[in-house]
């Protein structure tokens, strides 16, 4: 049956659909400008280090 066998792979379809989409991240902006973040949230960046220097050091 042809008919079936669409039907199945469009329900799979919309499956992997909503499992993707709520797991995606979201990030909603609420009143006061406070971001509400729905998500992994990861620190890959390189780290910098900062030095004060007075005028009298070279």
């Amino acid at each position: 049956m042809k008919i079936t066998h669409h039907y199945k792979s469009l329900i799979s379809a919309l499956a992997v659909m909503a499992l993707f989409y709520s797991a995606a991240p979201r990030a909603e902006i609420l009143d006061g400008g406070e971001v509400q973040f729905n998500g992994l949230v990861t620190d890959e960046a390189p780290r910098w280090t900062w030095q004060v220097s007075s005028p009298d050091q070279s």
